[in-house]
């Protein structure tokens, strides 16, 4: 409205030497002129050249997308399609990412962030579709892994006596930081290399990690000493990170979502309590014959061995590339797993099922809804894939048949089968004396 009233103010000095005819005044006429131009909806998409999509694309990304999501159709702001937005005026559209809203939208133009011309090209830019970002793969983004420090090299004992349950991290948006800051003495901790315009920067549950997910999709995992910067996992998620959670990534990066869970390893000595009983149906003596049960062992044999040997690994029973998919509670720090815990029994039933202390009560695991709140997991595909997958060297890519006649290095269906363990039918505790 505002390029409106300017021009009509021009337009009417020019024409005021003219006299007015009786009845109504060529200024009204001609404001009405140009407030109906101003907010009739496009009839059709406008055209962009190769070079103003490049910069829209890039000024969206790095303003827009964060709320309005990378194909617009809304997250913290409202979906803007290009369906919804062809029924807005260009005016219209200019003016509100010039100006802003008053629901919380800033006012690109009048903070100084965009030009009347970068405004009205995001005007025409919102009217058309909006490009869709390059996807990334699991493999993909596997292949962006990065250890810095692996698990055995992390200090085991606090490295400093500030209070982390007091520390705050603030994201340095436009040069692609994050800084931590001391609650107690309001210090700088560290500054840290993190992806572009953070979203989510989150302590563990414990504290002693940081992870952060930018917008290009970079996650990271660091861990602060004092006043030092360190990583020690990084990845890449995509090309953009809008909408992602921690259950997306966990098994990218097993160590990152199970270290920052809120529940503790107890260990099949545990489970074994109950799940011993044949009443029951014996999942201990199931899982007790089962491969799972000696994962790793097998990192022990001259096989893993000659295979570790081929990819530079040393020692398959110590190396992280490893015994992360064959044992439990890999990269868990001591203090959220119980003092008995063996860390070399095998993929044991937290692996699969989630840690167990907060579930592991009868009277919780009768109740699964309540079981399920206190961190009871139901494996599913997606979490088995993020281990029987063809970065082993024992992958077979013809290990299942499928109904079509196909084969596959993995079947879910038929992997489950394996190792079934259901509770018996009709199983009553109370029957069996087995009741709290």
């Amino acid at each position: 409205m505002r390029r409106v009233r300017a021009s009509v103010h021009r337009f009417s000095q020019q024409r005021s030497g003219y006299n007015e005819p009786p009845g109504i005044s060529w200024l009204v006429l001609i404001s009405l002129t140009f407030a109906l131009a101003g907010t009739a909806p496009a009839a059709t998409a406008p055209t962009l050249s190769e070079k103003e999509m490049g910069d829209a694309e890039f000024i969206y990304f790095d303003r827009c997308s964060g709320c309005h999501g990378a194909l617009r159709k809304g997250a913290t702001g409202p979906n803007i399609a290009d369906e919804a937005m062809l029924k807005k005026s260009l005016g219209e559209l200019e003016t509100t990412i010039f100006e802003g809203t008053d629901a919380g939208m800033p006012g690109w133009g009048r903070t100084g962030e965009l030009t009347a011309e970068e405004s009205a090209l995001m005007a025409r830019y919102v009217q058309i579709p909006a490009p869709t970002p390059p996807e990334m793969g699991l493999k993909a983004m596997k292949a962006t892994h990065k250890l810095y420090v692996p698990v055995a090299d992390r200090p085991s004992k606090p490295q400093h006596k500030r209070d982390i349950e007091n520390y705050f991290g603030v994201i340095l948006r436009d040069v692609g930081q994050g800084a931590i800051i001391d609650g107690d003495t309001k210090e700088l901790v560290s500054i840290h290399e993190t992806g572009h315009a953070v979203h989510i920067f989150r302590a563990s549950a414990t504290g002693r990690y940081f992870y952060t997910i930018g917008r290009d999709g970079k996650v990271t995992l660091m861990v602060s000493k004092n006043a030092s910067d360190r990583w020690l996992i990084r990845a890449l998620l995509g090309r953009s990170a809008m909408g992602f959670a921690l259950l997306v990534f966990a098994f990218l990066i097993p160590n990152l979502a199970t270290a920052n869970g809120q529940h503790a390893f107890v260990g099949y000595q545990k489970c074994r309590t109950c799940h011993k009983k044949e009443a029951i149906g014996n999942q201990f003596g199931v899982w007790l014959e089962s491969r799972h049960a000696k994962a790793y062992e097998t990192l022990g044999t001259d096989k893993a061995k000659k295979w570790g040997a081929e990819v530079g690994v040393d020692n398959p029973q110590t190396d992280d590339r490893c015994i992360k998919c064959h044992s439990t509670a890999h990269g868990i720090p001591d203090e959220r797993v119980s003092r008995k815990f063996d860390r070399t029994a095998g993929v044991q039933c937290e692996s699969c099922h989630g840690a167990g202390k907060d579930y592991k009560k009868k009277r919780i695991m009768m109740d699964r809804e309540k079981a399920l709140e206190k961190g009871l997991i139901i494996p599913t595909a997606e979490l088995c894939t993020g281990c029987h997958n063809d970065e082993s060297p024992a992958w077979d890519e013809k290990a299942y048949t499928l109904a079509d006649g196909s084969t596959a290095g993995f079947d879910f269906e038929q992997a489950v089968e394996k190792i079934a363990h259901p509770v018996p039918e009709g199983y009553d505790p109370a029957a069996t004396g087995e009741a709290d």
